[in-house]
């Protein structure tokens, strides 16, 4: 965005007035500069970083976001397997506690995906809700 300013300030339109040189923020803003002064200022600091710092850190980050993204939502499907192994023969009342208490739970948690909660409340809640409500009934229960 910096140069793209700079860039408009540079070539002379007939509808565009060049600004006063007498604040301070807007000295030194013609000629010769790719980047306004801002641009110059944000180019220093970039340069005064330590690089290998700054890679180590990219690196650490991108393990944190594939352990966050990749594995946790792959142990997601593998505890609610269990789940859904676990309380297939409990009564519809448990059953509703548990998977809304595990649900709020997992919903809480930033990296876990939400469509795999919905599934297993509609696989375990339909099967357990049959016998008692029926399939119509258990379906809008669920």
């Amino acid at each position: 965005v910096s140069f793209l300013v700079q860039r408009v300030r540079v070539m002379t339109f007939k509808c565009y007035t060049k600004p006063p040189n007498t604040t301070e923020s807007l000295r030194n803003i013609t000629g010769e500069y790719w980047l306004t002064i801002e641009g110059r200022r944000i180019i220093r600091v970039f340069q005064s970083w330590d690089t290998t710092k700054v890679f180590t850190y990219a690196v650490y980050w991108g393990l944190a976001f594939m352990i966050m993204n990749v594995i946790v939502s792959q142990y997601t499907l593998v505890f609610l397997s269990w789940l859904i192994e676990w309380t297939s023969g409990l009564n519809l009342g448990v059953v509703t506690i548990i998977l809304v208490g595990v649900g709020m739970t997992m919903f809480l948690l930033p990296p876990v995906p939400g469509v795999p909660i919905y599934l297993t409340l509609g696989i375990v809640i339909i099967p357990v809700g049959r016998e008692i409500m029926g399939i119509f009934w258990s379906i809008c229960y669920a």
